[in-house]
């Protein structure tokens, strides 16, 4: 039972490492921005951001960033709309 315990927390711990380390992070830089649904600015709006929100991105496109907000929403946000920190 204590080598199951072991490996279960040493799993989470390397997993929380690697993603604290190695995740973007980013901060909304206009006053206002829309979260989207897709990766083109008529898709749904799912939900909204203020500046000086810290969101992670977990996927990249050409123009676009896929983020996770803190309370657990995904959504999509043009490049030009955060700063990668």
């Amino acid at each position: 039972m204590v080598l199951i315990l072991t490996v279960v927390f040493t799993v989470t711990a390397l997993y929380n490492h690697y993603a604290f380390r190695y995740s973007k992070q980013a901060i909304i830089l206009l006053d206002k921005v829309s979260v989207r649904s897709g990766l083109a600015e008529d898709s749904t709006e799912l939900f909204l951001l203020h500046a000086g929100t810290k969101v992670k991105i977990d996927k990249e496109n050409k123009d676009f960033y896929r983020i996770y907000f803190s309370d657990g929403k995904i959504g999509w946000l043009k490049k030009s709309e955060v700063g990668v920190i």
